[in-house]
């Protein structure tokens, strides 16, 4: 026969059995979305990035004839 502090133990192991069996599974689309969107925001800040250096490049080579008479 069980005594009282069995009988806790066992019905605690029922119910963390079925709290296992009712978490959602992982159905593989939520990990490629997360890879996806990392890509993305990884890809949109290297563009960020090259086209920052294209446009102070771009300015530079527009101002460089004028740094002589001090408007640059």
């Amino acid at each position: 026969m069980m005594n009282n502090k069995q009988q806790n133990a066992a019905s605690f192991f029922r119910e963390v059995a079925k709290l296992k069996n009712l978490q959602p599974k992982n159905n593989g689309y939520i990990s490629i979305i997360t890879v996806l969107l990392g890509v993305a925001a990884v890809a949109t800040t290297i563009a960020y990035f090259v086209i920052r250096v294209y446009n102070d490049h771009q300015h530079r080579e527009k101002w460089k004839d004028y740094n002589d008479c001090g408007l640059a």
